[in-house]
């Protein structure tokens, strides 16, 4: 994605850009990691350009903002821009989903609601090692279309990596969680290493999921 310098919010290109971020989750994605990396005045900078601009391009204001706000630190231009998006509708929630692939394996989707039609996923693989259920794989993607999550559907893939599941149906969060946590525990108990992808979601390993649909 090229740069295109928020210092001229008059140009086309920008404005065209900005308006992608309510569709385009790779856009969305790539603005976070850009605006990342740039420094404080630069960020600033940044903006100041969507304060004259946002109110004119035609989408939620949460759809330029949130992509920033995920990476954002500096707790002044987080509370700016949790201003300038305003209330948001709904909550962040998980769901999950599950499927059978091939070789005995199960592929579980957890889906968490971020802002519009953009999701969180992880994508689970499921099977046996020996005498137990291991997990085999995990993806995780941080921002995705969730009109099109059913990609980890047969044929298609996430993060890389085929999953193969011939079809997916909803399932309790509960029992998606309980089959992640009997397989890592079980993989711990051999000695073998958890994807580390994992250590980001310690918090669905509680006894309670605030917010899961069911």
């Amino acid at each position: 994605m090229p740069l295109i310098d928020p210092q001229e919010p008059s140009l086309g290109a920008w404005r065209v850009w900005l308006q992608a971020l309510a569709s385009d989750a790779e856009a969305a994605w790539a603005a976070a990691l850009t605006y990342g990396e740039l420094p404080r005045n630069v960020r600033k900078t940044w903006l100041d350009a969507l304060d004259a601009d946002v109110p004119t391009l035609g989408v939620p204001p949460v759809a330029v903002y949130a992509p920033l706000l995920a990476v954002e630190v500096d707790e002044e231009l987080r509370v700016r821009m949790v201003h300038a998006m305003g209330p948001l509708e709904g909550k962040s929630a998980w769901h999950a989903w599950s499927g059978e692939a091939a070789e005995a394996t199960i592929v579980l989707v957890l889906v968490r609601s971020l802002y519009l039609h953009f999701v969180e996923l992880l994508v689970c693989r499921v099977g046996k090692v020996g005498p137990d259920d291991e997990l085999l794989s995990a993806v995780h993607e941080p921002l995705s279309d969730g009109r099109t999550f059913a990609a980890a559907a047969e044929g298609a893939t996430i993060g890389g990596e085929s999953f193969g599941a011939k079809t997916l149906r909803r399932v309790p969060l509960e029992d998606a969680v309980e089959i992640l946590a009997h397989a890592i525990v079980a993989q711990r108990r051999q000695g073998r290493p958890v994807p580390e992808v994992m250590a980001r979601f310690s918090d669905l390993f509680t006894p309670v999921y605030p917010g899961s649909l069911r």
